[in-house]
């Protein structure tokens, strides 16, 4: 018997933040799963936007005291949003608490995210701010933050959800990891989507599309009957420097898969998250105009193996749903 999907839902006052609470709403009803959301009060920005390390022209505890005055207010606001959710969530015959913490929202979502199989989270798409807004200001958001952070499988949110007519699941000619593979196709089976492979290659391989499908469905016999894509660097620069196995410019066309749900592998290597392609996963959420993307690290699969390795050894009939 299997206990339920666990999802944790990050969630803000945004307008995306609203649809991922539909998502994950609908992703409930839809696998039983667990909701649990998370609202985290952004104490730290807070204290970067008033506070000063020594006193300057005046004293710091008039800062301290905007600093309190900032925080309870977020706090209320925090208390209010957590009961509007709730009230949303009961009427759309969904239990689901909302929790409140304190800190770096990427810290705290990815503390909590620990005890899920699935984190959701709305991000604002880039192409919606203002051009100068990323040319003046680094700061990440919190979902560009949980790409490179979070270790279980991370939704992002964009636009409203429209329902998906696959599952598309990019690999890499250079890197295939079949337990990821493996994973996502019980994903697909979960959500009662058709999964696809798409298998990215770098044009360098001297075998064909067809050559490299046959030897693919031969390695791997679960493949047997998932269509397959071999697909090359497109017309979408990524980043200029982010390939491992070339040096050209990363293009890859992931907007003409709007209408699916698009899987993209991580991995961390030298205490860095990348994808398949080299990149750093943030880019994909800067630039990429896809209305949902599931980024899906590796080590999530990993873990989930020895885990179910050691459960095996006690004897155990209980076994986690993966997404």
């Amino acid at each position: 018997m299997m206990n339920k999907m666990s999802i944790l839902l990050a969630l803000s006052g945004s307008e995306q933040s609203y649809e991922a609470a539909q998502l994950a709403w609908k992703l409930a009803g839809q696998t039983d799963a667990n909701v649990v959301a998370q609202h985290v009060v952004d104490t730290r920005s807070a204290w970067a936007l008033l506070g000063n390390d020594k006193p300057g022209l005046v004293g710091s505890g008039l800062y301290v005291t905007a600093y309190e005055t900032l925080c309870n207010s977020l706090r209320e606001l925090a208390k209010k949003l957590a009961d509007k959710y709730e009230d949303m969530a009961g009427a759309e015959k969904i239990k689901s608490d909302c929790v409140i913490d304190e800190g770096n929202p990427v810290h705290e979502i990815c503390s909590r995210a620990k005890g899920h199989d699935l984190v959701i989270c709305g991000h604002a798409p880039t192409r919606t701010k203002p051009i100068e807004d990323r040319s003046r200001y680094l700061r990440l958001s919190v979902a560009e933050g949980l790409a490179l952070e979070c270790t279980r499988p991370l939704l992002v949110v964009q636009e409203r959800w429209q329902p998906w007519k696959a599952l598309k699941i990019l690999i890499s000619v250079d890197h295939l990891n079949i337990e990821y593979v493996d994973a996502c196709l019980r994903t697909a089976s979960l959500l009662g989507l058709k999964p696809q492979l798409v298998c990215l290659a770098t044009g360098v391989h001297e075998e064909s599309p067809q050559n490299l499908i046959r030897d693919l469905r031969k390695a791997h016999t679960e493949l047997a009957s998932i269509e397959i894509e071999v697909a090359l660097f497109g017309d979408f620069t990524v980043d200029e420097n982010s390939s491992l196995w070339s040096h050209r410019p990363v293009r890859v066309e992931l907007d003409a898969y709007s209408d699916s749900l698009v899987v993209i592998p991580t991995r961390e290597i030298g205490g860095k998250r990348i994808t398949i392609f080299g990149s750093s996963p943030e880019l994909f959420i800067q630039h990429l105009t896809l209305p949902n993307m599931l980024f899906y690290p590796e080590e999530t699969v990993e873990h989930s193996l020895k885990s179910t390795n050691q459960k095996s050894e006690k004897v155990s009939t209980t076994q986690s749903p993966q997404l």
